[in-house]
C-alpha cells in the first residue's frame, strides 16, 4: 500500500483520489517499485561512500592540526632548553656521524635533533617522532647555529 501511495504522489497529474484508488486497487506501483529500490540502493551507497571519504578528510584535517600542534610545541620547549645542553647534542651528533660530503650536514641536523628529542622525551614531554618527522628534516638549523653558537660544519 505505501508504495502505491508514493507512486501517486509522483505521477498523479490530476484528480488524485482516483489516481490513488485506482492505484491501490490495480498494484499500479508494482513495476516502479523495484526501480526505485534499485535506485534508493544506489543513493545510499552514493551517500555511504560519500560520508566515508569526508569522515578520511576529516580524520586528515585532525591529523594535520596535531602535527602543526606538535611542531609548534617542539619548537617552543627546543627554543627554551639551555645552550650547554643544545651545544652537547650537536656535538654528540657531530661526533656520532662518520659519513663525509655533502650530506653530512643534513645526518648531523637529524642526529642532533633525535637527540634533543629523545631528551625532551626523558623530561616528560610527550613527541611523536612521526609526527614531526617532516619538520624535523626541514628545520633550519643555520640560524640556530649563528643564534645558539654551536658550530654545524
Amino acid at each position: 500500500m505505501r508504495w502505491n501511495i508514493l507512486y501517486s504522489n509522483e505521477k498523479s497529474k490530476q484528480n488524485y483520489p482516483l489516481f490513488l484508488k485506482k492505484a491501490l486497487t490495480e498494484n499500479w506501483a508494482e513495476d516502479w517499485k523495484g526501480k526505485k529500490q534499485i535506485e534508493l540502493g544506489a543513493q545510499v551507497k552514493k551517500n555511504e561512500e560519500e560520508k566515508k571519504k569526508f569522515e578520511e578528510r576529516q580524520r586528515e584535517v585532525l591529523l594535520e592540526e596535531e602535527k602543526a600542534r606538535q611542531r609548534k610545541l617542539f619548537g617552543e620547549k627546543f627554543a627554551q632548553l639551555d645552550l650547554g645542553i643544545k651545544q652537547r647534542f650537536w656535538q654528540e651528533a657531530e661526533t656520532e656521524v662518520e659519513e663525509k660530503g655533502l650530506g653530512r650536514r643534513l645526518m648531523v641536523k637529524l642526529r642532533f635533533t633525535k637527540l634533543i628529542l629523545k631528551y625532551l622525551k626523558d623530561q616528560g614531554e610527550n613527541f611523536d617522532e612521526e609526527m614531526l618527522s617532516g619538520h624535523l628534516l626541514n628545520w633550519d638549523t643555520a640560524d640556530l647555529d649563528k643564534k645558539s653558537g654551536l658550530t654545524g660544519k
